[in-house]
């Protein structure tokens, strides 16, 4: 079996920062899920009042992350807001003390829209995740009241 690697959502403090998945289904339009996923990001960021969200292009999809580190049930709730636009399937609850998203990683991402939230002097972020991102991703980020350097951690199963 093909062993698979993830980034896991949770910082030093113990907080999470919000990473989904949104592969095409069969017969799905690229363009059209990119506008569904933009109406969505432009809906959270006004109900939970969060910072910049990040959308990358995917050779099946997209991926979408923002960099504002939150306590678990509130990720949990505004993923819930994504349903059923974010793809289950590449997206891992890990359980036991140590709950945490995996997002899965790898292969051509590319950045393709920022969207930009008008709070993010409000909520701390994940450095470690930003320079990641940024780094290996090539992903233009914003300065948004980053809190620590850390660490950012990966998953592998099979």
């Amino acid at each position: 079996m093909k062993k698979k690697i993830g980034i896991s959502s949770k910082c030093l403090d113990g907080k999470h920062i919000l990473m989904m998945d949104f592969d095409l289904s069969e017969g799905e339009n690229k363009k059209k899920l990119q506008a569904e996923i933009m109406v969505k990001i432009i809906d959270i960021i006004g109900k939970y009042g969060l910072p910049d969200f990040y959308v990358f292009e995917t050779k099946h999809g997209f991926h979408v992350v923002c960099m504002a580190k939150m306590m678990l049930k509130t990720v949990l709730k505004a993923y819930n807001d994504f349903k059923p636009l974010a793809d289950k399937h590449h997206i891992r609850i890990g359980g036991g003390v140590c709950k945490r998203f995996i997002l899965r990683i790898g292969g051509e991402i590319k950045p393709v829209a920022v969207v930009s939230g008008s709070n993010f002097f409000l909520w701390a972020t994940s450095k470690a995740h930003q320079e990641f991102f940024s780094h290996f991703y090539d992903a233009p980020m914003r300065d948004q009241n980053p809190d620590e350097s850390g660490i950012v951690v990966f998953e592998l199963w099979e």
